[in-house]
């Protein structure tokens, strides 16, 4: 989409080393080049189609990231990381954060929500209370006690979104 509007572009995601103990993605979701249609060559998938991807063919890439999650620590109730400026403009600080839940895509969700703050001009120091206040709708990412039983109740609506649901509850077992 990027490459068809005139708009300014900002490219985060998450450096090669920075899952932690996350497991990868085997196959991404996104396996033919947007400008020639050949298939992509990725150095590493995270979820989905998100990682490090390459055109052999026409040279089309993975666009050099202005914010990067350089480490990601899972922790007993939630995992914390560690989102780097890149981008010249902004360089400078890194800024850690920690969220009540587990998953790839949370922490993409909350880099992306980061990213977007500090190119508001939004103190990073002052995401965490933000952080710390959601709560995400029903069903997504839900914590229940019942009968003194943990639950995590969390929607799926796609075959990623539902292997990584997998991952969690055994990580967490």
């Amino acid at each position: 989409i990027a490459r068809r509007v005139e708009n300014p572009t900002i490219a985060f995601g998450f450096a090669t080393t920075a899952a932690g103990d996350e497991e990868p993605d085997k196959v991404s979701d996104s396996r033919f080049c947007a400008v020639c249609n050949a298939p992509l060559t990725y150095e590493y998938v995270l979820y989905g189609q998100l990682g490090s991807y390459r055109c052999p063919t026409c040279g089309w890439q993975r666009p050099d990231l202005a914010f990067a999650v350089t480490s990601v620590e899972t922790t007993e109730d939630g995992q914390r990381f560690t989102l780097e400026v890149r981008d010249a403009v902004r360089a400078g600080f890194p800024c850690t954060a920690h969220i009540a839940y587990h998953g790839l895509y949370m922490v993409y969700n909350a880099m992306a929500a980061l990213t977007a703050a500090t190119l508001m001009g939004a103190d990073g120091a002052r995401f965490q209370q933000t952080l710390d206040r959601y709560q995400p709708a029903r069903g997504r990412m839900q914590k229940l006690t019942v009968k003194g039983r943990k639950l995590l109740v969390n929607l799926a609506k796609n075959p990623v979104g539902f292997d990584r649901i997998i991952q969690i509850i055994q990580s967490t077992d």
